[in-house]
């Protein structure tokens, strides 16, 4: 007979029975570790840098009060833009001057608006001499001078000497006399002062003679003019007792550069008389131009305002030349001042606002070897002129 005891039936469940618990343990341990991974990547999410051309936004954790990762960010750099040549191949850029130099140049206005500035200009008024040794050297005496006392910068000695001696040189006279060139500050002054003798009144001699500092003859372009024979005759220009060949200055003046300043029919504009005399360089083509439209000054420099460096005004002179001429503002700043008060809080100097002009100004001139002159207007901007040949 044989004992069941022998045999140990009971061993081989006991070991399946062991191994399901160990299969159940380390299942569960997996679920563990894979919900513990799924709450850490919930309060720790992976943050993914753009890449370039990436248009999606980083991912971020949603609190708004620190910002996203921008580790390696993509910058983008605006395009350089050269500039573009005109039709006539010309190519503009910006040239950095002090905006104070609009009060420097040929073709500055001064008027009794507008005054002269002194400072600015004190290196060429530093060269201003007698014209009387500008003239005795001079190869031609295609004019004449009431004395030695007549001042002219050298410059504008030579420009209106070239326009005499074609005058001579056309009628074989030389009988128009320099009475008038630059005048200084004091120098006006006493002119003033002997025409308000001379005119009874102030108020009459003003209708001639401008107030110190607004006069054209600060500039050194400015020249006054009457007629002096042979024969010792003398006559104002334009009146009716004068011979008809010196009305030659009238018709030839602007292609040497000069104007007619003052001509009847424009006082209302000039603010003073018509003065038959006085002349004033202003230079070619700006000079014909002003002659051909009719103008006064004024309106010429009113008349430039239309004209940029984009859509310049072209024009063709009589000496076969072809300019190109434009404007460009200085665009004024506005200074706020603060008032000023004492320690008592009395305004001593109440708060105020102003346009002035910035110290620096960028002025669109053309590039390489275009030649180009530039002039202030003496109010508000530039004026250039090109050579288009």
């Amino acid at each position: 007979m044989h004992n069941y005891n022998d045999y140990n039936y009971g061993q081989p469940k006991r070991q399946n029975n062991t191994v399901m618990i160990l299969l159940i343990v380390l299942i569960s341990l997996v679920l563990i570790v894979a919900v513990m991974g799924i709450v850490y990547m919930v309060k720790n999410p992976v943050v993914t840098p753009p890449v370039q051309g990436d248009t999606t936004p980083a991912v971020t954790d949603g609190n708004t009060d620190e910002p996203a990762d921008t580790t390696n960010p993509v910058t983008t750099e605006p395009p350089v833009t050269e500039p573009v040549p005109d039709e006539r191949g010309i190519t503009f850029v910006g040239e950095k001057m002090e905006s104070k130099l609009i009060h420097t140049g040929d073709l500055v206005l001064v008027n009794k608006d507008y005054a002269y500035d002194f400072e600015v200009n004190a290196k060429k008024d530093g060269g201003i001499g007698d014209l009387y040794s500008f003239w005795k050297p001079w190869p031609k005496y295609s004019y004449k001078l009431t004395g030695t006392k007549v001042k002219m910068p050298t410059r504008t000695a030579e420009l209106m000497s070239v326009m005499f001696d074609a005058f001579l040189d056309e009628t074989g006279e030389n009988d128009y006399l320099i009475t008038s060139g630059y005048r200084d500050y004091q120098l006006q002054q006493e002119t003033l002062d002997e025409m308000i003798v001379d005119y009874g009144s102030e108020s009459a001699a003003l209708r001639y003679c401008a107030l110190p500092g607004h006069s054209e003859h600060h500039t050194g372009l400015a020249f006054d003019c009457y007629v002096f024979t042979d024969e010792n005759k003398t006559y104002k220009l334009g009146e009716e007792k004068m011979p008809e060949l010196y009305n030659w200055i009238y018709d030839n003046c602007a292609r040497f550069g000069f104007i007619h300043r003052y001509q009847a029919g424009k006082e209302s504009i000039t603010g003073f008389a018509a003065e038959s005399w006085h002349f004033r360089y202003v230079g070619i083509p700006h000079a014909e131009l002003i002659e051909e439209k009719n103008f006064c000054y004024e309106e010429y420099v009113n008349f430039l305002r239309d004209y940029s460096y984009e859509n310049y005004l072209v024009y063709e002179a009589s000496n076969g030349k072809t300019y190109g001429i434009y404007f460009a503002e200085v665009e004024p700043e506005t200074v706020v001042i603060e008032e000023v008060r004492d320690e008592n809080g009395n305004i001593i100097t109440p708060a105020s606002v102003s346009e002035q002009l910035p110290d620096i100004a960028s002025i669109p001139v053309p590039t390489g070897n275009v030649p180009y002159e530039i002039s202030g207007n003496n109010v508000d901007g530039f004026i250039i002129t090109i050579s288009l040949d």
